[in-house]
């Protein structure tokens, strides 16, 4: 295989295996090129992503209690997203911060 196709490959398999993860222990965000877990007790917030248009930290906003910031970037809006294409997600993130962590709904 040349260079080009493995990095192409390699974007692929990353941009495939984004997500959000949620368990009793915390939350997981995988992005294409970079994992985060925090523990509920850290979570301080989960957001709506900023509208199309917006070049970085575009998808689902959560917020640490030391002032990290981590985006869900598969959940960043695009060009053809519906209002609201996110709130399923979010609402799901907000019930588990509710049940297994420290409670704050965000914005």
């Amino acid at each position: 295989m040349t260079p080009l196709a493995l990095l192409a490959l390699w974007i692929t398999i990353g941009v495939f295996r984004q997500g959000v993860w949620s368990s009793p222990q915390g939350i997981t965000v995988r992005n294409a090129f970079k994992k985060y877990q925090a523990p509920w007790s850290e979570v301080e917030s989960v957001g709506q992503p900023p509208e199309y248009g917006a070049w970085r930290n575009a998808g689902i906003p959560i917020r640490l209690r030391d002032g990290r910031r981590i985006s869900a970037a598969l959940y960043g809006a695009g060009r053809g997203s519906r209002p609201g294409f996110a709130d399923d997600v979010i609402s799901a993130l907000r019930e588990d911060q509710r049940r297994y962590g420290t409670c704050d709904s965000g914005t």
